[in-house]
């Protein structure tokens, strides 16, 4: 069971801060109707409408506008609302807020969308007005009767003369006085010159973009783009063949410690039908330990410490196993039949038996071979092919940020190409002479820009440039904005640019009122009244049409005030 819309009335005082607090006070309401009264302030710009649209959206509701406004229901669509003129079917719970509409002010049921304004009303115009219908009597021809004689002709006709004459001189002079004459007043006040030097800094948030010396930047960022390419060497090495190496122990299983001294050359091999030879590849002193507690018949002491030894040929095969080289081949103590004392050990012993042992696997060997290894002209070949892959990658980076800019906006490029950076990350090229075989390698880049419009850096020259002028005053004809100049650049919205602005300003003058005054006066002390008026006139001159005469038209519409502002340098604007 879906939970009814809660209907929210907006006061015609609400700021946009007071409709979020609402917004944050619904509690578990999912569904709110903001209804908009006539003359609110609130919801009647696309940013007040975007703001609420998101707040909305994260406390996780759903609102929707009721506003009888045509404008105010399109920005609310376009922003992501569903808008109505009037409240769409019978409410639900009431509106919320003082002055909420009750159920007879809710509108008509079942209005979806947005609905049309009312028609407008037809004009009012001024028909004819009727007239009542002649009487008989009027409609009769005139009764016969007796005709009175007329009077004398010439007295008649010399009375006509001068009555005509008399009219149509007063005409004449009534013409010359209302209609023929008119007068162009021209207030000259003095224009005040203004030249800026203007340094904007860019910045990315559309808020601090409408401050003085601020204009809009956008950041662009590209998407990684990549090249890869194979690195093959072609160059070949023989090594020779090397002999295994490892270490040796040697353990007794007599109760005292016994102390030997080998030979270079002993010899010690690993069991089997074609045993392994290693020697001992200088003469070394071993210390065997003694062995304690029950010896003989197979028991041995703890061994010695391990001494090198190396393997008689040389190849993998001497890489044997740990515990494989368990024959000391040259064991004096070995002779058949024994010596009666192995002179070789101190004290002289007879008829001792020992065991030996690698501890560790022996390595190292390995057989004749030949190896692939990279060249010199195999590193050469891999570094013309990563710079023309760089090369290419840099003109697609450079494209893509042209399209991010777009036509709109222009990349910002700083004395020193600051504003527009590439970055290309290339691989580890093998070493000459390294052994190695044909391997992948990846070239990267990626792009990042600052962007700016040259239409908002001229607007933002030119609301500097209107900062300066007295709140009496007005700005004369269209500022020549220079082409703004980068000073300063880099990627992430950072930037600096420089523009100069050329204007002048006036006075901003109300005249049409003193044309009223100027009925009939005589040119000289309209100039004075005008002068004695308007503080900021410099002069004043008066032009009549279609001649001069002593005195300014009668009537106030054939006279026309007008204001003249002159720079120093003798240009003129209106």
């Amino acid at each position: 069971m879906s939970t009814p819309p809660t209907y929210l009335y907006v006061e015609p005082g609400d700021e946009i801060t007071d409709l979020v607090d609402r917004l944050r006070r619904a509690g578990a309401a999912t569904e709110l109707v903001f209804i908009l009264p006539e003359g609110a302030r609130a919801l009647r710009t696309p940013l007040d409408l975007q703001l609420l649209q998101q707040y909305a959206r994260g406390f996780g509701k759903t609102a929707t506008i009721v506003a009888a406004d045509p404008r105010v229901q399109r920005l609310a669509v376009r922003a992501g609302f569903t808008a109505y003129g009037s409240l769409p079917g019978p409410p639900g719970p009431a509106a919320t807020g003082p002055g909420a509409p009750g159920p007879a002010e809710a509108g008509p049921a079942g209005a979806g969308g947005i609905l049309p304004p009312p028609p407008a009303a037809p004009p009012r115009g001024r028909g004819p007005v009727p007239q009542e219908p002649a009487s008989e009597a009027e409609l009769a021809p005139p009764a016969r009767g007796t005709v009175d004689p007329p009077p004398r002709r010439g007295r008649r006709l010399r009375a006509t003369a001068l009555g005509t004459g008399a009219v149509l001189f007063l005409v004449g002079i009534l013409a010359i006085l209302l209609l023929l004459p008119s007068a162009t007043v021209v207030v000259v006040v003095r224009a005040t010159p203004l030249h800026d030097a203007v340094t904007l800094q860019g910045t990315t948030s559309p808020a601090q973009a409408t401050q003085l010396d601020s204009v809009a930047t956008q950041s662009l960022l590209t998407p990684l783009e990549q090249a890869q390419y194979r690195a093959v060497p072609t160059g070949t090495r023989h090594l020779p063949g090397a002999a295994a190496t490892g270490h040796e122990t040697l353990a007794s299983d007599v109760p005292v410690p016994l102390q030997i001294v080998l030979q270079p050359g002993t010899r010690f091999a690993t069991s089997g039908a074609h045993p392994e030879v290693f020697t001992v590849p200088a003469a070394v002193t071993v210390v065997i330990p003694a062995c304690s507690g029950s010896c003989g018949s197979g028991q041995y002491g703890p061994p010695s410490q391990p001494f090198p030894i190396t393997a008689a040929a040389v190849g993998s095969q001497g890489n044997v196993t740990p515990g494989a080289v368990v024959t000391w081949v040259d064991n004096p103590c070995l002779a058949s039949p024994p010596p009666a004392q192995c002179a070789i050990f101190s004290p002289p012993l007879s008829g001792t038996s020992f065991a030996a042992a690698n501890p560790e696997a022996t390595s190292g060997g390995r057989d004749p071979t030949s190896v692939t290894i990279f060249t010199g002209g195999d590193l050469a070949l891999v570094r013309r092919t990563d710079h023309a892959l760089t090369v290419r990658l840099i003109q697609r980076v450079r494209h893509d940020l042209l399209a991010a800019a777009g036509s709109s906006l222009i990349m910002a490029s700083g004395p020193s190409g600051s504003g527009v950076a590439v970055t290309v990350t290339q691989p580890t090229y093998p070493l000459v002479g390294a052994v190695g075989a044909p391997e992948t390698l990846t070239v990267t880049a990626t792009g990042a820009a600052t962007a700016y419009s040259l239409q908002a850096a001229r607007q933002a020259a030119l609301r500097d440039l209107l900062s300066k002028i007295p709140v009496d005053g007005e700005l004369l004809g269209r500022p020549r904005i220079s082409v703004p100049t980068v000073v300063q650049a880099a990627p992430g919205g950072s930037l600096t640019l420089q523009a100069t602005v050329t204007s002048s300003w006036a006075p901003r003058l109300d005249l049409a009122p003193y044309g009223g005054d100027l009925v009939l006066k005589s040119p000289g002390s309209a100039r004075a009244f005008l002068l004695s008026r308007v503080p900021s006139a410099a002069s004043v001159l008066i032009r009549q049409s279609p001649f001069a005469l002593p005195w300014l038209p009668l009537l106030r519409s054939r006279i026309h005030v007008v204001r003249l502002a002159r720079a120093a340098g003798g240009g003129a604007a209106a």
